[in-house]
């Protein structure tokens, strides 16, 4: 029986998916000031949601000073780090992307 492409592209790109997700809570990590540790303790993927052909990853915190270290304040500079962290892995994902469609394309000529 032959299958789709998507039958082989999916699961790689849902692959894709979660890997850029975990990437993205650590490179927000790696960007998060340290002076307690609590912040960047508190960061975590807080949900992954697929519907359809829509999957979406959501990273954040409960820290209720998290918006004014990635924002600023009049007396602190932006720190950026969830702005930054997305701007690193969405380049490495359209990467990803790309590898995995050409491995599924060809896994998908094979048959």
């Amino acid at each position: 029986m032959k299958k789709n492409p998507e039958d082989f592209v999916l699961p790689l790109l849902r692959k894709v998916f979660l890997e850029s997700v975990a990437d993205f809570e650590k490179e927000v990590k790696i960007r998060t000031p340290v002076d307690t540790g609590r912040l960047r303790n508190s960061i975590h993927i807080e949900s992954i949601k697929t519907e359809g052909d829509m999957w979406e990853g959501e990273v954040g915190t409960d820290v209720e000073y998290a918006s004014f270290v990635e924002y600023g304040t009049s007396k602190m500079a932006a720190r950026a780090m969830f702005r930054q962290g997305k701007l690193i892995v969405a380049s490495r994902m359209r990467a990803r992307v790309k590898r995995a469609l050409k491995k599924g394309i060809q896994e998908y000529l094979k048959r």
